[in-house]
């Protein structure tokens, strides 16, 4: 049995019982930290059904990857690239853009941003990630480049 073939199974014996509704995101640190509690809940008031949700966290390549293969039904986040058999369609709802920010007591730090301490969430450690590529296209040093497990920690 296949992948796809045991989520198509687990969603018949699913609604054969009158279970709620399985809705299973995928998305970027970024999101899950910051939008997963009002997706959820203007999802599950939209709906009006009872909807069981999980979340989790992947980069890019890990969220085509599950949504490929029907272990996600959303991956949010920046484009995941074309699918090998056309079978996935990425559509952005929305722009956003990755701004650098300092304390508003702070002076800008001196020198290069290339020697500047760069604090990142998790997702700095994603090669796909926006917050790694920055740094890295400024060329700055991993030592310079300091990573938090969210957001809120960085």
């Amino acid at each position: 049995m296949t992948v796809t073939q045991l989520a198509d199974a687990e969603a018949a014996v699913r609604a054969a019982r009158g279970a709620p509704d399985e809705l299973r995101v995928v998305a970027t640190s970024t999101l899950a930290e910051f939008v997963h509690p009002s997706l959820v809940e203007a999802f599950a008031c939209r709906s009006g059904r009872r909807t069981e949700t999980s979340f989790g966290v992947g980069s890019g390549s890990a969220r085509r990857v599950l949504v490929e293969n029907r272990l996600a039904d959303v991956g949010l986040g920046p484009c995941v690239g074309a699918a090998r058999r056309g079978e996935l369609v990425s559509e952005p709802p929305f722009r956003a853009e990755l701004v650098v920010v300092t304390g508003a007591r702070s002076p800008r730090p001196p020198g290069p941003p290339s020697q500047w301490s760069w604090p990142v969430d998790s997702s700095g450690t994603d090669p796909e990630a926006d917050s790694r590529r920055l740094p890295r296209r400024l060329g700055v040093a991993e030592g310079h480049v300091w990573v938090f497990p969210n957001q809120a920690a960085t």
